[in-house]
């Protein structure tokens, strides 16, 4: 990257975190707070009912999935006429799919007791969760062509502003609810909601401004555009797939062959990998446009190398706080909600020990994306989540193991799958090599995570981790360890030049 890009670019990527970071906090504190105040029956409606939800996502995704990423290559292009036509052309079916969405999901909240198992004294909140989650979905499809100009144009400053103001809208929302009214985990869908419909509203209002040419023209609908489109969103239509056996089948399958402590249990130990991932793909977001620009400047072969240390950085992301979480994931949970949700802490080493394997190949799905052949990743990724599938039946339906069950599919599904297909695809795709993909990613990107893995078992056996004092002082030293075997064993020549060029840019700034 240019030094004017790398700026960009950690510019994006630190406005993104902070927002992500906010969010991350109160998420903490609310679980907890309700967690002490309500019983697991009533919370165990969160996960479930956003596990439903995941399906009518999947309707967004089949048909919305590739309006934003040939938006930014007809912007980068500068043709004007390419996203007017993208636009007119993709907004009636999407208003067709929000129609049927909507149906679909009317249906769901007038049947909710034959799709979930809900006590009668919570299914009327249950409804209420459920069609404001409906209506939220659906207007996100009706108006998505409108919603993606600061994308487009590269604005995740003020896209994340954006976030952030709505992100403060809800948290006064439910602090408004909870304090005011009384706790109750309809309160997190009501906040949810009120302020996911500002957010759409104030990123139309941007687009309208910002990318003009983004209107609907009749004369300007193609079924060649929409047929294209529509190629491209139905593989992406697989990650949504994928959604599902990660976020939805779990709940769903304990909701029906388990108990309410097991969906608790099993949603607090996978809200690590929720949230580290969630941080994660905010902190990525503004590498998608650059990676398509890229692609779009014909300069494939660029892809190659940005695959090695792309992945490299995904690992130094993703394995910051998982050698903490794994060795302290007892005391963790102990101290976090009490012992009766203590499976959570074995869910949580089974879903993060596998973070190795899974991550060192997350720069396939970018590379695929940014070159338009989304294909190749999904058609091995989809391997993968039907294997994951069947071992999340195998362990909860057939061999009744709980949240203990969906831990161990988790991690032997997520794990191998990618060891043994991911990688091996992925190393095709952009013609590399082993050797290569062990020096360049694997090697110094899981060097830090291991060392750190070591200061916390020594920490657990020197000290009684039966405080929140205790576990903090073990995450910093863990924390530290991280840190400084990444700076001083793991960077390579051009890694210093771009940490250099953020440490000016900051100084600058301060």
């Amino acid at each position: 990257m240019k030094q004017g890009a790398v700026g960009r670019f950690v510019t994006n990527v630190g406005a993104s975190l902070l927002g992500a970071i906010l969010n991350l906090i109160i998420l903490i504190w609310v679980n907890q707070f309700l967690l002490r105040r309500v019983g697991a029956e009533e919370y165990s409606l969160v996960p479930v009912l956003t596990s439903l939800m995941i399906f009518g996502e999947l309707f967004r995704d089949a048909f919305a999935g590739g309006v934003a990423r040939f938006l930014v290559a007809a912007d980068a292009s500068g043709d004007d006429t390419e996203v007017a036509r993208i636009v007119s052309s993709m907004l009636p079916l999407l208003a067709l799919v929000a129609l049927i969405v909507a149906t679909g999901g009317g249906w769901a909240v007038q049947h909710i007791d034959q799709l979930i198992n809900v006590d009668a004294a919570h299914k009327h909140s249950a409804q209420i969760m459920l069609s404001l989650l409906v209506l939220s979905l659906c207007l996100e499809i009706a108006a998505s062509p409108f919603s993606f100009g600061l994308f487009a144009k590269m604005r995740f400053v003020t896209l994340n502003l954006v976030n952030f103001g709505t992100l403060l809208v809800r948290i006064a929302l439910l602090l408004v609810f909870l304090f005011g009214i009384g706790p109750q985990v309809i309160w997190l869908v009501v906040a949810t909601v009120l302020s996911s419909l500002l957010d759409l509203a104030i990123r139309i209002y941007f687009t309208i401004r910002l990318l003009p040419a983004a209107r609907f023209n009749h004369r300007l609908i193609s079924r060649r555009a929409v047929a294209t489109l529509l190629s491209f969103s139905l593989w992406t239509t697989v990650q949504g797939i994928g959604n599902i056996v990660h976020r939805a089948t779990p709940a769903l399958f304990l909701n029906h062959y388990s108990n309410p402590v097991d969906v608790v249990s099993f949603h607090l130990g996978n809200l690590p990998d929720l949230q580290i991932r969630k941080l994660i793909s905010v902190g990525a977001r503004p590498a998608l446009p650059e990676l398509t620009s890229v692609f779009v400047s014909g300069r494939k072969e660029a892809l190659r190398g940005l695959f090695y240390r792309g992945g490299r950085y995904y690992l130094w992301a993703a394995l910051f706080l998982p050698p903490s979480l794994i060795i302290f994931g007892g005391p963790l949970v102990t101290l976090y909600v009490g012992p009766n949700y203590l499976d959570a802490a074995t869910v949580l080493i089974w879903v993060l020990g596998a973070y190795p394997l899974v991550w060192a190949s997350a720069m396939f799905f970018q590379v695929a994306y940014a070159s338009g052949e989304i294909r190749a990743f999904n058609i091995l990724n989809i391997i993968v989540v039907l294997a994951t599938l069947a071992m999340l039946w195998i362990f909860i339906v057939w061999l009744d193991m709980g949240a203990l069950g969906a831990g161990y599919a988790f991690g032997i599904g997520s794990g191998l799958g990618h060891l043994l297909i991911i990688w091996p695809g992925s190393l095709r795709f952009i013609q590399g090599s082993w050797i290569d993909f062990i020096r360049l990613t694997l090697g110094p990107g899981c060097l830090p995570g291991l060392i750190a893995i070591l200061i916390c078992v020594g920490w657990t056996h020197s000290m009684a981790l039966d405080s929140w004092a205790m576990l903090g002082v073990g995450f910093c030293l863990a924390s530290a360890g991280y840190v400084t075997t990444l700076l001083v064993c793991c960077l390579d020549a051009q890694d210093k030049v771009l940490l250099g060029k953020l440490k000016s840019r900051l100084l600058r700034r301060g």
